[in-house]
């Protein structure tokens, strides 16, 4: 086979003569890229970009259409290929990134498709909150926030914002997915396992808001980008859980990553957002009718209906983010004080949901 890529008549994709993946399932179809479930033939090993081999059965293959105005998958994986260095073991004998997905495997071509080999991973967070009638007990989404208000925490300090955070972005691991973990979950006899690993996905949004990197990719001048009112490549934002300023086309910065955090975390607790129920003809209605609500509710309006116990915590936390500015540094343990202190309140609380035992799901 020649030097590219091919989808034969059995699914079967050569990278280069190196690797066969076999498609097996369309998980997700845009007008850019495809997303495949795929398989590998099980007496082959695979060297990772994070130091270490593994043999894959199950993994996640992106292709990206050839020809586009604004390429995505090489942002994405030259954003991953950066991570892949904070997945190995520190001195501390931690994992500085564990929510980082692992990479295989990845060939770039302008004139046929592109291919990007990931681990794959289990269902989204947004996938099992449907799958619990989009309600949660209040521990689990504390203890599902908290880990997602850790990754951002942790992707910010590598210099990177994602700029496209949403509940689909999140996924748990394939274990923690499983049908009697779920079921379990579901009927609410178990909160969220507070070990709970969740990696974040999708990087083709992602950019680096700290200019200025050596050749080792370490950061040698912290030089933040410029404020820009016109960005151009904005339509990529997910209209429900963008920060109003995303909504307004302004570039992104750290701030929106963590305004989309609180989008989600009211999510969480109410089930839904206020914009989510309007209807309208045109796409681009919708969208101009939700960025007017975005504008016109308050902290107040939009936290309306959480629940008592932790209401002042979560209102305290969106004042906290209006008041940044585009390149202020958040104050991430203030935030996290907040957390904590809803969480002191629900165990305090004679709330009956809130005396589900806990189990352990090891990755």
């Amino acid at each position: 086979m020649e030097d590219s890529q091919k989808l034969v008549p059995e699914n079967i994709i050569n990278i280069k003569d190196e690797y066969f993946y076999c498609t097996n399932n369309l998980i997700y179809k845009g007008n850019k890229s495809e997303i495949y479930k795929g398989n590998t033939k099980s007496d082959i090993t695979i060297n990772t970009r994070s130091s270490f081999s593994e043999s894959v059965y199950s993994i996640c293959i992106k292709k990206e259409l050839p020809f586009l105005k604004f390429p995505e998958l090489d942002i994405e994986f030259n954003i991953l290929n950066y991570l892949q260095q904070f997945l190995k073991i520190d001195k501390n004998g931690t994992i500085p990134c564990p929510f980082v997905p692992i990479i295989y495997n990845y060939y770039h071509n302008e004139e046929s498709p592109s291919f990007l080999i990931e681990k794959l991973y289990g269902n989204s967070l947004n996938s099992i909150f449907k799958m619990c009638k989009r309600k949660f007990t209040l521990m689990s989404t504390l203890i599902l926030i908290q880990q997602m208000l850790g990754i951002i925490r942790s992707l910010h300090e590598k210099g990177i914002i994602h700029r496209n955070l949403n509940p689909n972005k999140f996924l748990f691991s394939k274990e923690e997915t499983s049908d009697i973990l779920l079921s379990k979950i579901i009927k609410k006899e178990i909160n969220v396992d507070p070990y709970t690993q969740l990696y974040l996905i999708d990087y083709s949004s992602a950019k680096f808001y700290i200019e200025n990197l050596n050749d080792n990719n370490d950061i040698i001048k912290k030089k933040h980008i410029e404020f820009d009112t016109k960005v151009k490549d904005s339509n990529f934002t997910n209209k429900y859980f963008c920060s109003i300023w995303a909504e307004l086309k302004m570039e992104q910065s750290r701030r929106d990553d963590l305004y989309s955090l609180f989008y989600i975390m009211i999510y969480l607790f109410k089930g839904k957002l206020p914009w989510m129920d309007i209807k309208c003809k045109s796409k681009k209605e919708k969208r101009e009718k939700i960025r007017n609500m975005k504008l016109c509710l308050s902290n107040f309006e939009l936290t309306k209906n959480i629940n008592n116990i932790i209401i002042n915590e979560v209102e305290l936390f969106g004042f906290y983010l209006n008041g940044l500015s585009f390149d202020d540094e958040p104050n991430y343990a203030y935030l996290n004080q907040l957390l904590n202190d809803m969480e002191k309140k629900i165990i305090n609380s004679k709330n009956q949901e809130n005396s589900i035992p806990m189990i352990t799901i090891r990755n």
